[in-house]
């Protein structure tokens, strides 16, 4: 997507403060609104995405009204929004991915797979622009991601289900091979790790047992390290780059052998 325009504080965002240079008076700070545009090729679907962050309490509405007053031609088609809500699901559970609606007639009209968020509250711009879509009679809808209460991790099954709910939504169809794959892989090897700690004596900790945070990382890293050896060994010239990579990670002298069998006839 390209990088259409960038708002400051005072335009689409509420300036929050003051930056002083040489003692003067220089800028107001604030949270800028950044727009983002993608023109389909085949002209069925353009894109224009807006990033925000949570604005100064009192600002929020007038600064979502803007923005849909800004991007919102008469031919728009609808209005997306994503949120996340904090969870205690255990990480070996499946994430909620659900949907709320703008308008009645937008939710009488959802696919019938996708999960309704029948109840609750979305805070921030994600909320308000859904209320926003209403009042400008626009269909909205809210894409609600369930994340981790405790390590603040959205799993990447998750994240493939986000994907797949706005492919439906919206009749564009994401490629998401790779993100698939690796979502599976990834939900399996927590619940591999999850399992493993509750063997473990609730009364004696494991001294030596990761964190659900350091064994989403370390699976990241080895299946990161992993692409790069295929790609190497299909083009030695990426070598380098592996190798970097190895020594940047600590995980050298565990590949040492697979990495210089790369050189080996």
């Amino acid at each position: 997507m390209e990088d259409h325009s960038i708002f400051l504080p005072t335009e689409l965002a509420a300036a929050t403060g003051a930056e002083i240079r040489e003692g003067h008076f220089h800028s107001f700070t604030g949270l800028p609104v950044r727009l983002f545009e993608w023109r389909d090729p085949l002209e069925e679907h353009d894109l224009l995405m807006i990033t925000c962050e949570p604005p100064t309490p009192g600002c929020i509405t007038q600064e979502c009204r803007d923005i849909l007053n800004l991007v919102c031609p008469p031919n728009i088609d609808k209005v997306v929004t994503f949120a996340g809500r904090a969870s205690s699901h255990s990480t070996s559970l499946e994430y909620s991915v659900s949907v709320t609606a703008a308008r009645h007639c937008d939710l009488s009209g959802l696919n019938p797979k996708l999960n309704v968020f029948q109840e609750g509250s979305l805070v921030g711009p994600e909320g308000v622009l859904l209320g926003m879509a209403s009042e400008l009679d626009l269909p909205g809808f809210c894409i609600v991601v369930d994340f981790d209460v405790d390590t603040g991790f959205v799993s990447p099954q998750a994240t493939r289900q986000m994907f797949d709910t706005f492919s439906l939504l919206t009749g564009i169809d994401l490629s998401r091979g790779k993100l698939s794959r690796q979502a599976i892989r990834m939900q399996k090897h927590i619940k591999s790790m999850v399992s493993k700690n509750n063997a473990n004596d609730p009364g004696q900790p494991a001294e030596s047992c990761e964190s659900v945070e350091d064994q989403f990382r370390h699976a990241e890293n080895v299946a990161m390290i992993e692409q790069l050896f295929t790609e190497a060994k299909a083009d030695k010239s990426l070598a380098n780059h592996l190798k970097a990579e190895l020594d940047r990670l600590g995980l050298y002298d565990q590949y040492e052998d697979k990495f210089l069998d790369l050189f080996r006839s």
